[in-house]
């Protein structure tokens, strides 16, 4: 009978030709029971030859082409194709520290509905360590749904790559990413933890370097930015309402998502170059204030006195200021941008 594989690395690939030697060098170990699925999501540059020959090499690595579909698509395809019975997923311009040796031998030792494990971030050239959460302690999937304001509050929730996930979870109940431009991975992670249960380890190692790309979705104007907040804070709230959170941490933390979901949203809108957005700008703007009019304003806490003024102007109305503040910001972006 034919082993179980252990342990699936699911990698998306769009022209990452640059990174994908050193990643791909970083995450073959000696240890057996894995396998590395490399989805190439129709490069254009050099990265579909360089899979073609670690493919060659290295047995345990399966190869997958597709026409370009966007980074869901092509994670949903790896999800298709692993043998694992835990899935990982990595972005492929990222940098792992002995991940792979890391994890095989935690995943061989027990049973986990979920592990994670600590990360960095690599921004302007500065690697920048992320806090380690009071998770630590958390020892099960049911004490995450009872406290899941703190956790879903945590930068950790955010994400997919620091989380090993076990497949028969994500297949039994057909959970796959979405084709989202921000918040796939929240959504992901909030249809998980609902259709899980069981043993959860945090593990403080850090195995994992998220290198912040500032040309990202996050830090360009994304049409769709302000309907994938409204979904995922939807998502948040299916998650609450099922987990059985009530009263005033659920008041509290739905507001202060909302709050962002609009701060978010006025920095999406500055990044916009052109006048053919500009009935989408008019648009949100409207969208902005029926969705926060009747928002209590002392949630406008922890934010900066400009963020506050400009929550205060979208509340009440006020354009004038808005479009003062959009107007500036539009141009120092253009004074510092080199086409």
């Amino acid at each position: 009978m034919e082993q179980t594989m252990l342990l699936s690395i699911i990698i998306p690939i769009y022209n990452a030709g640059s990174n994908l030697n050193r990643l791909l060098d970083s995450l073959i170990c000696e240890e057996d029971g894995y396998e590395i699925i490399l989805v190439n999501d129709g490069s254009t540059d050099e990265s579909g030859s360089i899979c073609k020959r670690y493919a060659e090499k290295f047995p345990i690595i399966k190869y997958i082409e597709q026409e370009n579909s966007g980074v869901s698509a092509a994670r949903n395809c790896g999800i298709e194709e692993s043998t694992g019975k835990y899935l990982l997923f990595i972005d492929a311009d990222d940098r792992v520290n002995g991940l792979t040796t890391r994890v095989l031998n935690i995943l061989g030792d027990k049973e986990y509905a979920l592990l994670e494990y600590g990360y960095n971030v690599l921004r302007d050239n500065e690697v920048v360590n992320e806090p380690i959460p009071d998770m630590t302690r958390t020892s099960s999937i049911d004490e995450i749904k009872a406290d899941f304001v703190r956790y879903a509050d945590s930068p950790m929730y955010n994400n997919v790559w620091n989380k090993i996930f076990r497949r028969d979870v994500i297949d039994g109940n057909n959970i796959r990413f979405n084709n989202m431009k921000i918040g796939e991975d929240c959504c992901f992670v909030c249809d998980y933890l609902r259709s899980c249960s069981g043993n959860y380890r945090f593990v403080e190692d850090v195995l994992y370097t998220y290198v912040e790309d500032g040309m990202s979705a996050t830090n360009s104007f994304c049409r769709e930015r302000w309907e994938n907040e409204l979904t995922l804070i939807k998502n948040l709230e299916t998650c609450m309402t099922e987990f059985k959170i009530h009263g005033k941490s659920r008041y509290e933390f739905r507001e202060k998502k909302r709050i962002k979901a609009c701060l978010y949203e006025i920095e999406n809108i500055v990044r916009v170059k052109d006048k053919k957005n500009s009935n989408l700008v008019k648009k949100r703007f409207r969208e902005m204030h029926d969705y926060i009019h009747d928002m209590n304003k002392k949630y406008f806490t922890g934010i900066s006195k400009k963020q506050k003024v400009l929550l205060f102007c979208i509340r009440y109305n006020i354009p004038l200021v808005m479009y003062l503040y959009i107007g500036y910001r539009q141009n120092k972006l253009r004074e510092n941008t080199f086409d």
